[in-house]
């Protein structure tokens, strides 16, 4: 099955999927996780998330790995509400989300401009303990720098700081420029005596 995936033939691998499981093999996480994550790459994700459905029909827990494979599937698709929705409840229900997880949705927001709300998610990932890594993290400050979002990027910049996060140089330059061209001087100074 994983074959079919890796060469794009999704119905092929579907029908082997049920044919194994017609056969009295019963399907589990992986299974699932693989058929899923071809329909996502395949840009099915409403065939994707009705599998997901299933696997709770059937008792079959779905992991870490496959809601990321499904948020993945919904930012590729613009689906960004979803993905929003999902990460703001999935840990409610008891299901384990990782850095992975935000990671995945803020990238998207930040390549497709969408720097409100992914202020936003950085936001719940703070309050939930994730700081995201060097890479992502340093990726929505220069989006907001480059937006002119002085407010929302020193607020991000603190924010992270707070939480252990040390921005390379030529970020925590980019927030304190913007911050100090748009007149926020006491802003720029706090940033700044944070910083050091």
């Amino acid at each position: 099955m994983n074959g079919f995936c890796k060469e794009g033939r999704v119905q092929e691998a579907k029908e082997l999927f049920y044919e194994m499981k017609s056969s009295g093999l019963k399907a589990d996480t992986i299974g699932y996780t693989t058929l899923i994550n071809c329909f996502c790459r395949a840009g099915k994700i409403d065939e994707a998330t009705e599998l997901l459905k299933e696997m709770k029909e059937r008792e079959c827990r779905a992991d870490t790995v496959t809601f990321n494979v499904i948020l993945k599937g919904l930012c590729g698709e613009g689906k960004f509400e979803e993905a929003l929705d999902m990460l703001e409840k999935l840990p409610y229900d008891g299901v384990y989300l990782n850095k992975a997880s935000y990671r995945i949705v803020l990238n998207f927001l930040c390549q497709k401009g969408e720097l409100k709300r992914a202020t936003e998610l950085l936001d719940l990932m703070l309050g939930r303990g994730f700081v995201p890594h060097y890479a992502t993290s340093n990726e929505l400050l220069v989006h907001l720098c480059k937006a002119n979002m002085a407010d929302d990027a020193a607020i991000a910049m603190f924010g992270l700081v707070e939480m252990g996060f040390k921005p390379e140089p030529d970020s925590w330059a980019h927030v304190l420029e913007l911050v100090c061209r748009e007149r926020r001087l006491l802003s720029a100074f706090e940033l700044l005596d944070e910083l050091i």
